[in-house]
Parts: structure tokens; C-alpha cells; sequence
């Protein structure tokens, strides 16, 4: 087979697992008929991310949300995921979580057990929502947002995983491009005014 021959298979291949938007900024989908395997995907893109930046002696900080995206609705470890925090920990990264689980005494010592008994530990900051916040998607957006500002403070971030836009986005959104998107959706993107990619991870209602 000629290069040409082998740069048309290889960039069919890409584009079986990844659709680029046409957007102002980076966006791309990754397609697959069972959640299961986008997430697979999605977790390789983030792990050769990783990588990548390790490889560049960068230093900074990997964000995960928990509900279907360390764990799914069962709290079952989602296993690809749970490979991205042990190989971003292993390559010298911090790890810290953003959840809208409700901060109070016993839901942080509970989530705290959960994670151990997945072998999620050594985070840096486990942030857990205000329990008087009302639990909106501007809200949420809200404070997952400021979360990611605070770990900014200390380290750059990385990537930052999560399986809702309000682990993403801060709403409403100024970017017609990213208003009303279908939960479901996985995809990488780097939201305007970020330097970082997120992961979005499919979700369910």
C-alpha cells in the first residue's frame, strides 16, 4: 500500500473514533454506538495526553468529577477512568475531585470510604458542593467552576474530566455553540478561555 494509501486508512480510522465540530475553538465528538467503548476512548485520548505532557516536563493537576465518571450510578468504579487517576498520579500529576455530592460531616466521610474502596486516594482536595446550594445547572456550573479557579491557584490543570456540561461550562453560556447540548454526548473539547481539555463524558438525567 502506498503512504497516500495508509494516510487515508489511518485518517478514516480517526474519524470513525473522533468527529471535529467546525467551531472557533477545539471540539470533537467520539463516536460509538455503546457508551462503554466511548468512554474507553475517551480515557486512551486522555492518557496519551498525559503523557504527552509528561514527556514535556509539565507539572499541573488532573480534575475528576465522581457520579458517572470515577463511579457509574451504582458506585461501580468505571474502570478506564479510574486507569487515567492511577497512571496521572504515577506520572507525578495531582489529582483533585470537583463534586456536586453536598458537603455535610457524613456525606464527605461516606465519599471518602467510596473512593478507598475503589483505590482512589492521595487526591489533593476533595471538593464537595455547599449543602444550602441550590442544586441548579447554573449553580452547579457555578461552583465547579470557582472549584477549578481554586486548584488554578495552585497548579495548572491539565485536563478535567466529567460527565455533565456543568462540569465544563459556566452557565448560561456565552457560546451559542455549547448551549442546549445533549447530555449524552462524550467528546473532547477545550472550552473557550481554557488552555485545557475537557473531557466530556457521556452522562444520563
Amino acid at each position: 500500500m502506498s503512504s497516500n494509501g495508509k494516510d487515508r486508512k489511518l485518517k478514516h480510522s480517526v474519524l470513525k473514533m473522533f468527529s471535529p465540530e467546525d467551531y472557533s475553538f477545539v471540539f470533537s465528538s467520539i463516536e460509538d454506538s455503546e457508551k462503554s467503548n466511548k468512554i474507553s476512548k475517551a480515557a486512551e485520548w486522555t492518557i496519551l495526553w498525559l503523557k504527552f505532557k509528561s514527556l514535556c516536563n509539565e507539572s499541573g493537576s488532573v480534575v475528576f468529577d465522581i457520579d458517572d465518571t470515577l463511579v457509574d450510578g451504582s458506585e461501580k468504579k468505571i474502570v478506564s477512568i479510574c486507569r487515567v487517576y492511577k497512571i496521572a498520579q504515577k506520572l507525578g500529576f495531582v489529582c483533585n475531585i470537583i463534586t456536586a455530592r453536598p458537603e455535610s460531616k457524613e456525606n464527605r466521610s461516606y465519599t471518602k470510604k467510596m473512593l478507598a474502596s475503589h483505590g482512589l486516594s492521595d487526591y489533593e482536595v476533595l471538593y464537595m458542593m455547599p449543602s444550602k446550594t441550590e442544586p441548579t445547572m447554573e449553580n452547579i456550573s457555578f461552583y465547579k467552576y470557582n472549584a477549578r479557579m481554586h486548584v488554578a491557584q495552585r497548579h495548572a490543570i491539565l485536563c478535567n474530566l466529567g460527565d455533565m456540561w456543568t462540569d465544563h461550562i459556566k452557565m448560561p453560556c456565552a457560546h451559542k455553540e455549547l448551549r442546549n447540548r445533549d447530555v449524552a454526548e462524550c467528546a473532547i473539547l477545550f472550552v473557550p478561555g481554557t488552555n485545557y481539555p475537557s473531557i466530556k463524558l457521556p452522562g444520563v438525567y
